[in-house]
């Protein structure tokens, strides 16, 4: 069975947050295996995050405070303020010490982006990066 619309959209944005690249078809195969199977996106997203290609790049270690600061600012870079950014880590902080997984905070952050205009004041700029890279990752891989 084919992932709906929104599903895809989230495992693209998932692979362009988690892993700057395109998740291409091999990844993308066992994505859709693993939502078909019946997993939630967040449980998929929890699911590669143990996986060493994540915890390479954000080692279990981290503090929360470190893997919340290395996750937004290897992200965003310069295309919010440090204001925003700040904000941002603090939220992602929050969230992890009063027990959520750091899959279930990525899954919020992209669920946060799909809210937002590529014209919102805040985060506009950084909407239309992480949509361009979403677009260039569903080509590359279909």
């Amino acid at each position: 069975m084919a992932l709906t619309a929104s599903q895809s959209k989230s495992m693209y944005q998932f692979f362009a947050l988690a892993f700057n690249a395109a998740p291409g078809v091999t990844y993308m195969n066992q994505l859709d295996a693993a939502l078909n199977s019946g997993m939630s996106v967040t449980q998929v997203v929890e699911a590669f995050t143990a996986k060493a290609e994540f915890t390479s790049t954000y080692p279990n270690f981290l503090s929360n405070q470190a893997f919340a600061t290395k996750f937004i600012n290897s992200n965003v870079g310069s295309y919010a303020s440090d204001a925003a950014k700040t904000a941002a880590i603090a939220d992602v902080t929050a969230a992890l010490n009063a027990g959520w997984s750091r899959g279930k905070a990525i899954t919020q952050v992209f669920t946060n982006i799909n809210g937002l205009s590529e014209t919102d004041a805040t985060w506009g700029t950084f909407v239309k990066v992480i949509n361009n890279e979403v677009a260039y990752a569903q080509y590359y891989t279909e």
